[in-house]
């Protein structure tokens, strides 16, 4: 078996920043170790000085992006002693950092990374090189490489003249303190800032973006390595109002296929293998201290391992734009389409690496239904919410019963709760909150049972209000509106074999689930008056089950809620012929 070791050190043309050592055996990677081998000691170095200090001090961290941690160390000191942003201040900062992420992308595209892609001359800085690189690129796109890389040098040095203009320096700047910025945004300031700006931003739209998508393209086969976590974190960045609750790239968490809320208690380090004593391992930033230990068993490197809430989580420019769900450029989005073959508006339609199966359950969680606050029940009372995610911001149930028109609420109540007294319902509750808000899942509830007649109340096996709470559920979370989105977008995931399944518990659901599964397993779809099939359209899968599969007695017995759930599975046989 043949078996070597590698190691690549350092990573980056930054000295001192990353090793990368990986076990190769029979062609696959069976180990890897990452080491940070420098020893940096902030946190020692800032002990017992003036806090005031730090904004200067941490920037010494790194000489490409020390604004990053000047405003780090900022917004810190702004949390700990109360002390609010200005106006001016906060817009003044933005462009700083705004300038110093334009430098840093530049550089590390540059002057960092495209010498293992741009075979330049036999001269520094394009030597020393690896002794066999991988170079691909065509010789006109090589040339294009070669020259970029030389005027990308004048670039930054312009973005890096943005930065001075309000951060006093660059790198390094000085601009930057608790509660704002020392430089004032004057109109000569921003005109000289814009002149500049305008020079970068014709770089990056007219060369910088394009040669990024033409070395892609070359190294297509690269896209199946080193695909990373599939989580994703942002702090927030470049606040857009004074009270910085909205940044221009939100706050946020990707964690297990799903956007959640950003909590930075969640934030913990992991010292297992670092070079630190274990004492206060797994604890937030509050707790955690830096203890040098280089006798430690199994340790291998001076790099922490951040995790939050107890996973492995990504975060830079990547994980940033995906948090966001950023729009693609013009360039993007052209380019995407002809190298790649890729219609893309946003970063995430992009999508999602192949997957082997899938199991999809759209039913609500008993869970939600059964906390009174969330105003899913009608079995307890609490405030008519429904919405699955509350910090959304889209209406509520509420908004639904005490502003829509009659005609939409019958609607409604009638497609998707299936309601055979939908208008008898609707007229109730525009009768009812004529007088009076409607606040309140028994206040609800009460209103659609007195609009049932009595003689379909006496012959109900269900609550009277089950079909309207459900159709409003839906209708507030757009539940048919993201099957049909999930089901538009998963077969082009989904791997040759692979399979997907699905339970719905609403009929209007399974016919959805039921019809699209069928038209993926069409063979030719020509119109039938052609005799000659032309469109060579082939069953793209296998239907699993003739029938839905659904619970039997013995389930039912323990488990009634899966009483509507049906079950229909699919296998991928072929992909789909453009």
């Amino acid at each position: 078996m043949a078996k070597a070791t590698i190691a690549i050190d350092p990573v980056t043309r930054i000295e001192g920043h990353l090793k990368a050592q990986v076990v190769v055996e029979n062609g696959k990677v069976v180990d890897a170790h990452l080491t940070g081998g420098m020893f940096r000691g902030f946190e020692q170095i800032l002990k017992g000085r003036d806090p005031r200090d730090s904004t200067q001090i941490v920037q010494r961290i790194c000489g490409v992006c020390p604004t990053s941690h000047a405003m780090a160390s900022a917004l810190a000191q702004e949390s700990a002693f109360n002390i609010k942003v200005t106006g001016n201040g906060r817009i003044t900062r933005n462009l700083i950092l705004g300038a110093n992420y334009l430098q840093s992308h530049i550089l590390h595209f540059y002057h960092l990374a495209a010498l293992d892609f741009v075979a330049g001359p036999d001269t520094a800085p394009f030597v020393p090189r690896f002794a066999q690189p991988d170079l691909r690129l065509p010789p006109e796109a090589n040339k294009v490489g070669v020259d970029q890389y030389l005027e990308a040098l004048e670039v930054r040095r312009i973005a890096h003249e943005m930065v001075a203009l309000f951060g006093g320096r660059m790198p390094h700047v000085q601009g930057i303190v608790p509660g704002g910025a020392t430089e004032m945004p004057t109109k000569e300031a921003l005109l000289e800032y814009a002149a500049r700006f305008k020079k970068v931003r014709q770089f990056i739209v007219e060369k910088y973006l394009p040669i990024t998508y033409i070395v892609g393209s070359v190294y297509k086969d690269l896209f199946e390595q080193g695909q990373g976590v599939h989580g994703c974190s942002c702090f927030g960045v470049f606040p857009m109002t004074d009270d910085g609750k909205t940044h221009l790239l939100k706050a946020g968490i990707f964690l297990n296929g799903r956007d959640v809320e950003f909590d930075p208690k969640k934030i913990t380090e992991d010292l297992k293998y670092a070079w630190y004593d274990d004492a206060t391992t797994g604890k937030g930033a509050a707790g955690a201290e830096t203890n040098p230990n280089l006798d430690k068993k199994d340790a291998y490197s001076f790099v922490k391992a951040p995790r939050y809430d107890g996973e492995v989580i990504e975060v830079g420019p990547a994980a940033r734009m995906w948090v966001a769900n950023a729009p693609l450029s013009e360039v993007g989005v052209k380019m995407l389409k002809e190298k790649f073959g890729i219609e893309a508006r946003t970063i995430r339609d992009l999508g999602w690496d192949k997957v082997d199966a899938v199991l999809l359950d759209i039913g609500v969680s008993s869970l939600q239904l059964d906390e009174a606050e969330r105003g899913f029940s009608f079995y307890g009372d609490g405030p008519l919410d429904m919405r699955m995610d509350q910090h959304s911001g889209a209406p509520s149930a509420w908004h639904w019963v005490n502003r829509e028109s009659f005609d939409r609420l019958k609607e409604c109540i009638a497609t998707l709760g299936e309601e055979p007294q939908a208008g008898r319902i609707a007229r109730a509750i525009v009768d009812a909150r004529q007088k009076s808000p409607i606040d309140t899942t028994a206040q609800l509830a009460a209103l659609v049972e007195k609009a049932y007649p009595p003689a379909w109340r006496a012959k109900a096996r269900r609550h009277p209000a089950t079909r309207t709470f459900q159709a409003l559920r839906m209708a507030v979370n757009d539940e048919l509106g993201e099957l049909r989105r999930f089901l538009d977008a998963i077969l082009g995931r989904l791997s040759l074999g692979g399979r997907l399944a699905v339970i719905s518990f609403h009929s209007l659901e399974d016919r959805m689930v039921k019809q699209t599964m069928r038209y993926w397993a069409e063979g030719c779809r020509c119109p039938r008056h052609v005799p000659v099939c032309v469109c060579h359209h082939v069953p793209e899968v296998e239907i699993l089950y003739k029938k839905p599969v659904q619970a039997d007695d013995d389930e039912l017995a323990v488990n009634p809620r899966a009483s509507s759930a049906k079950l229909r599975a699919v296998e991928k046989i072929a992909e789909a012929v453009s």
